[in-house]
C-alpha cells in the first residue's frame, strides 16, 4: 500500500514504465550494478523501502536456505513484483513468481474495514496492463505465474503451485482480504519464510482491524505457526519470519 501515488505521464508512459524501459535496456543492464548498490545503500528504491527490504528478504532466503517460491497478494501497477524479481534474480536462488490479483481492484469494502481510507474497486489495473509491464522490465513469462479473481474465489485448496514459499507479500489493504490468503499459506510457508505485511500499522494501528486481526486469527487457528519480527518497511508495512513446530518422529 505505501508508496501508491499517482504517477505522472510523461510521453504517453508512465514514470515506473520508463523506468522499467531504461531497466531493460543495454544503458539498464550496465549500470545495474550500480543501481543495486544503490538500493542497498537506501539511495534509489521504488520511491519507497520496498525495493530494500526485499533485497534484505531474498539474500537472508538465498542464505538461510529457504526454498520456495515468491508470492505477492495484490499487484497494483506491479512495481513491487518486478523488483522483488530483479533482485531475487541477483540473490542467486533460483525461484519462480507468482502474482495474485483480482485485477479489478479491491473488493467491496464492508463490515471493520469500512473505518480505513479505501473505496471498493480502489487500485484497480487490468491484467493486460500488468503483463505488459512485466515484459517491458524484462521478466520472462516462463519466470511468473498469474491468478486472477478474488481472493475468497481464487485461493483454494485446490490450487496445486506453488507448494512451497519462501517470500510472501501481503498487499490486501482489508481484513476480509488478508483471510483467505493466509488460509492459503497455511500449509505452503516454508520453514523460515518470509512473510511481509505491507499494510500492518494502517487503521492507525489497531490490532483489531485490517491485517493485524486477520493475522491474529489466523495465528490462533494455527498454533504450530509462529511470526518472529523481522523488519519495519515504509510507515505501515512489518515484515515477520514464519517458525513451525517441529515434529518428530516417534522413537522406535
Amino acid at each position: 500500500m505505501a508508496g501508491r501515488f499517482r504517477e505522472t505521464a510523461l510521453l504517453g508512459l508512465t514514470k515506473g514504465e520508463v523506468i522499467d524501459a531504461v531497466s531493460a535496456s543495454r544503458l539498464g543492464r550496465v549500470l545495474d550494478p550500480l543501481a543495486h548498490l544503490l538500493r542497498r545503500n537506501g539511495s534509489l528504491t521504488l520511491g519507497h523501502e520496498a525495493a530494500r527490504v526485499l533485497v534484505q528478504a531474498f539474500n537472508y532466503a538465498h542464505s538461510e536456505g529457504v526454498p520456495g517460491a515468491y508470492a505477492e497478494f495484490g499487484v497494483w501497477t506491479g512495481r513491487t513484483f518486478v523488483e522483488a524479481w530483479r533482485v531475487g534474480t541477483a540473490a542467486g536462488t533460483p525461484r519462480r513468481y507468482f502474482a495474485y490479483d483480482s485485477f479489478e481492484g479491491l473488493p467491496e469494502v464492508e463490515g471493520g474495514d469500512q473505518t480505513g481510507r479505501w473505496e471498493t474497486g480502489e487500485f484497480s489495473q487490468s491484467r493486460r496492463a500488468f503483463e505488459a509491464r512485466l515484459r517491458r522490465a524484462g521478466v520472462p513469462a516462463g519466470d511468473v505465474g498469474i491468478v486472477e479473481g478474488f481472493f475468497d474465489a481464487t485461493l483454494t485448496p485446490a490450487v496445486a503451485e506453488p507448494r512451497e514459499v519462501a517470500i510472501a507479500w501481503v498487499d490486501c489493504d482489508l481484513y476480509l482480504s488478508t483471510v483467505p490468503v493466509l488460509d492459503f499459506l497455511t500449509d505452503r510457508l516454508s520453514q523460515g519464510a518470509i512473510l511481509l505485511f505491507d499494510d500492518w500499522f494502517c487503521f492507525k494501528g489497531d490490532p483489531d482491524a485490517g491485517e493485524q486481526k486477520a493475522c491474529r486469527e489466523w495465528l490462533s487457528r494455527n498454533p504450530g505457526i509462529s511470526l518472529i519480527p523481522w523488519r519495519q518497511f515504509n510507515w505501515a508495512g512489518q515484515a515477520f519470519i514464519v517458525r513451525r513446530a517441529e515434529t518428530k518422529e516417534p522413537a522406535a
